[in-house]
């Protein structure tokens, strides 16, 4: 933030200059009142043209200045934001890895005594909830199991919550990355280095879940 406002002096100091120089040309010193006969009344009017050409330069300055600001420290805010919701979106899909493998060694063992079934499921591995619920409808064994049950549960919770988490994490992307080049930010977005933003997930902490399955619970 004190950049940014350091930069904005400088701008500020030269504008203010530039407008000074801009007021003291020759063109701009010469009478803008054709009726003015006197020498006292040519004198006013060009006494009064610098000044009201670096009253306008400041005005302008300052709007865009306020203007400025308020949107520099939102993108700031909402640029805070992502590495956290990166973070959400790497927990819940390291979770929901996790879960999935659990499922694989449960079908792997609950079918191992049906060898087509079995090879099937070796040459296709299940990589969601849906197909995992699809293949544990067919067997009652498996479908009233209670841990069986509570681990279905548990995948369909994490991929709902990382479907609801991407969502959020790109549109808060997607907000910062339009305002950087949406006008007035769009002006100085080289000078304070507001970078587009590309998305990662790194490995992190799991978020907040359900007391997991274990294997033993599973059988597995």
């Amino acid at each position: 933030m004190k950049k940014f406002f350091g930069l904005f002096a400088i701008w500020a100091v030269l504008a203010f200059i530039i407008a000074c120089l801009f007021a003291t040309n020759d063109k701009c010193l010469e009478p803008v009142n054709p009726n003015a006969t006197t020498l006292e009344e040519q004198q006013e009017t060009m006494i009064k043209t610098p000044f009201a050409i670096i009253s306008m330069a400041i005005s302008l300055i300052l709007t865009l200045g306020g203007a400025m600001v308020p949107g520099y420290n939102r993108v700031q805010k909402v640029r805070a934001s992502i590495p956290s919701l990166e973070k959400d979106v790497a927990a819940l899909d390291e979770r929901r890895t996790h879960q999935l493998e659990q499922a694989n060694k449960v079908l792997d063992k609950y079918l191992a005594h049906e060898s087509a079934i079995q090879i099937a499921m070796a040459n296709s591995r299940i990589d969601n909830g849906a197909q995992f619920k699809a293949v544990i409808e067919k067997y009652p064994e498996l479908s009233g199991n209670q841990a069986v049950a509570s681990l279905m549960s548990q995948i369909t919770k994490v991929e709902d919550d990382l479907v609801k988490k991407k969502y959020q994490l790109n549109n808060v992307v997607s907000e910062y990355n339009g305002t950087i080049h949406s006008f007035p930010l769009s002006l100085i977005r080289k000078l304070v280095k507001l970078d587009d933003y590309v998305i990662n997930t790194p490995t992190t902490e799991a978020v907040e879940e359900d007391t997991p399955v274990s294997d033993e619970d599973l059988g597995i």
